[in-house]
């Protein structure tokens, strides 16, 4: 059987620098390696044209998760995918979470760096415990979370939980069909791993809703302690938010996609075609040596979200 797993996500940028100091002295990241990138294998790759750049990577030390950061030639020139005043708009991935054991000691760190939360930071139960979650808004329109309490349940999701910040413990997004999104995960060979539903007034102010939200999420990934992606259906009202769907990844800045690793490219890619999905680059050529030497392709789900599938 194929085995799959998330690395992380792919940020794309106008700002690479900014990027590399909250990653690297506030998330704890290192710095793995950096590779310019011809517009010819960022085609290739992405099935974006006209387009040169920088990939970079930084990793969690002692974890397999990590982060990408592609800047783009011109990618000051593009809009950003999410719009802070709408942060409760679907089909487009939203926040990078990371577990903090103490959150006040994590909101100083972010402080220090020069960041700070966004609003208020929301207060919520779930059967597990209470949950402790704030948002940062980073550059390019891209949401940070801090998730706390729980601590039991929330040390289950993650390996790092002796600094102020865990590794991506997931990356997760709002969905206007969330059962074909899951399908789409199972297809690309991860698992449920929980389900949970919230209803409080403290997380509707932090996402900014003036409607009522009642969250039903999924956390799809390949076990407990590797980052997940989590799909979040809000149940709000029809045409209350917007689709993201068309405008969810690259050239735009912002959270551009999620990038899995494949035991098996051609088994994946074969599910992949067998479901229909679209596949707007396959690997003609090897995936930038930032972290693996190896075939890769690009899938699109449902959502409009890109999946950069690397061989490893």
């Amino acid at each position: 059987m194929t085995a799959t797993r998330l690395i992380g996500p792919l940020i794309c940028t106008d700002d690479g620098e900014t990027w590399a100091r909250l990653l690297t002295h506030v998330f704890g990241l290192c710095a793995r390696g950096q590779q310019a990138l011809s517009a010819l294998q960022i085609e290739q790759l992405w099935g974006v044209a006209d387009n040169e750049g920088e990939l970079r990577y930084y990793e969690t030390p002692g974890t397999d998760a990590g982060i990408f950061t592609l800047q783009l030639a011109r990618a000051a020139t593009q809009p950003t995918i999410r719009d802070p005043g709408s942060g409760y708009d679907a089909d487009a991935l939203k926040v990078i979470d990371f577990y903090t054991p103490d959150f006040d000691v994590a909101e100083q760190r972010l402080s220090d760096a020069g960041f700070a939360l966004k609003g208020e930071i929301a207060d919520y139960e779930l059967p597990a415990g209470r949950i402790r979650e704030g948002h940062l808004w980073g550059p390019d329109g891209v949401v940070c979370a801090l998730i706390g309490g729980a601590k039991d349940f929330l040390e289950g999701f993650v390996s790092v939980t002796d600094a102020p910040f865990s590794e991506v413990m997931s990356v997760s997004a709002p969905v206007s069909d969330q059962a074909a999104v899951l399908e789409f995960y199972r297809v690309l060979g991860l698992k449920e791993l929980y389900r949970y539903g919230v209803d409080s007034e403290s997380f509707q102010r932090l996402v900014g809703s003036d409607e009522p939200i009642k969250i039903s999420a999924v956390n799809m990934g390949s076990e407990n302690s590797a980052p997940y992606v989590g799909t979040i259906d809000y149940a709000l009202p029809p045409g209350y938010s917007r689709s993201l769907a068309g405008a969810a990844g690259l050239p735009r800045r912002g959270l551009a996609g999620l990038v899995l690793a494949t035991d098996d490219l051609d088994h994946s890619m074969a599910a992949v075609r067998d479901a229909g999905l679209v596949i707007p680059a396959e690997g003609s050529g090897a995936s930038p040596g930032v972290m693996v030497e190896g075939r890769s392709a690009c899938v699109l789900g449902p959502h409009g979200v890109s999946h950069w599938l690397i061989e490893s």
